[in-house]
């Protein structure tokens, strides 16, 4: 906190703190794929469009084979390179989704809730990003914040309340609570 002289009487009081600054317009970076971005840049690949496709497209592969740290890995490399080459949010948020799963299959959850936050402050307001918090929430028995995501998710989306219900009650059975999972299954039936 500054002191500053009031205008008026002159006398010293303490100055409000200044609030920070909003964060810049530009994406925010991926620190852990620096090095995954220079080895596949030295590769030959670049700065442009056939690039970021081709990294989709092995993100793609590997996740479709299993292989979520090389897909995370990948799909990294794509948001780095369209961060830099054109920052077109909807697919750069998408990539961000993708990673988020990726970090939530491998058990991943610190990694995936930093890029949940990422996800939020590139799209707000987005459904399915809400939906893929609640699941890694509910993962790690963060109920409260389960169910506040899946329900800011129905809120902006209302055609997902049945399959938030589903997935609430899929949680529920999860943790031997099938009594539960049964009587909402039963509502969204």
């Amino acid at each position: 906190r500054k002191q500053r002289r009031c205008g008026a009487c002159g006398a010293a009081g303490v100055m409000a703190e200044v609030p920070k600054p909003w964060p810049p317009r530009c994406p925010q970076p991926l620190e852990a794929v620096q090095e995954l971005l220079i080895d596949y840049l030295s590769s030959g690949q670049g700065y442009d469009d056939e690039s970021v496709a081709a990294a989709v497209s092995e993100g793609n592969e590997f996740f479709q084979r299993k292989d979520f740290s090389r897909a995370c890995a990948s799909f990294g490399i794509a948001y780095e390179i369209g961060r830099h080459h054109y920052v077109y949010r909807p697919l750069l948020h998408d990539l961000l989704l993708r990673r988020i799963l990726c970090h939530s299959l491998l058990g991943h959850f610190d990694a995936a809730l930093q890029e949940i936050g990422k996800a939020f402050w590139l799209i707000p307001h987005q459904a399915t990003a809400h939906v893929i918090a609640g699941v890694v929430y509910s993962k790690l028995g963060m109920v409260t914040e389960a169910n506040a995501a899946f329900q800011q998710a129905v809120a902006i989306q209302r055609d997902l309340k049945d399959f938030v219900d589903s997935m609430v009650a899929f949680f529920w059975l999860q943790h031997s609570h099938a009594d539960r999972a049964i009587r909402i299954c039963s509502q969204v039936l």
